[in-house]
């Protein structure tokens, strides 16, 4: 069990997966997660996923700059 949990940590984008399919409506997690799109270059997945955090909580500051430069 110890050696399953450690492949969760083996990247952020594995760990906030694991938080998303375990709590789908973790705002953090999402955002986590689509920042970890943008960073990787998948800029549209990253867009859909910001979209997804901005129907959990009110968009803020920080998630309406990240979603911006996910679409430019």
């Amino acid at each position: 069990a110890a050696y399953q949990r450690n492949q969760v940590w083996s990247s952020p984008e594995a760990l906030w997966s694991d938080v998303v399919a375990k709590a789908p409506n973790n705002a953090r997690a999402w955002f986590q997660l689509a920042y970890q799109d943008y960073a990787s270059g998948r800029c549209a997945d990253a867009v859909k996923k910001y979209g997804t955090v901005s129907q959990l909580k009110k968009p803020d500051y920080e998630l309406l700059v990240d979603w911006g430069l996910a679409h430019e």
